[in-house]
């Protein structure tokens, strides 16, 4: 059970049980629905897929903002990152850690938590109404995914 405040809690008992489980599926008989139905589905399909991408990006910000760098050792401490593993720039506040955790979280490769992680973070900060479309369903993931590498670095 989790504990909050130090103490285990209902709202603790809660969190455990909806996290762990399994999303409902709904899913219709293929054959079943009329040819209108079936692309008034597919239409609902792209609009949660699109809200559980702004769910993904929620979960990796957070998992993020719960590893802060105050404990990585100094660029000039012989035990820092270097070179290909230094610090991730982008993610400025962020461990050195965080890249390679939410890799093994995800079971991918470091480079492709990194860019989820970029993403992620360009929707927070530089792109909340287009992370608020994505939510609500309104904007599809890959136009989103199109507008947040243009806000890297900027």
């Amino acid at each position: 059970m989790e504990r909050i405040g130090g103490r285990r809690s209902v709202e603790g008992l809660l969190l455990d049980w909806s996290i762990a489980r399994p999303r409902p599926g709904r899913r219709l008989p293929v054959g079943l629905p009329s040819r209108e139905q079936k692309a008034a589905e597919l239409q609902r399909v792209q609009a949660e897929k699109a809200s559980i991408a702004a769910y993904e990006a929620e979960l990796v910000l957070g998992l993020a903002d719960d590893a802060p760098d105050t404990l990585d050792p100094p660029p000039d401490h012989p035990g820092a990152r270097r070179g290909s593993r230094a610090p991730d720039a982008e993610l400025p506040g962020v461990s050195e850690f965080f890249v390679p955790e939410l890799a093994v979280v995800l079971g991918c490769g470091r480079g492709t938590a990194a860019h989820l992680a970029h993403r992620a973070r360009a929707y927070r900060e530089n792109l909340p109404a287009t992370w608020a479309a994505l939510a609500a369903g309104d904007l599809d993931e890959p136009r989103a995914r199109v507008l947040a590498p243009r806000t890297w670095r900027a």
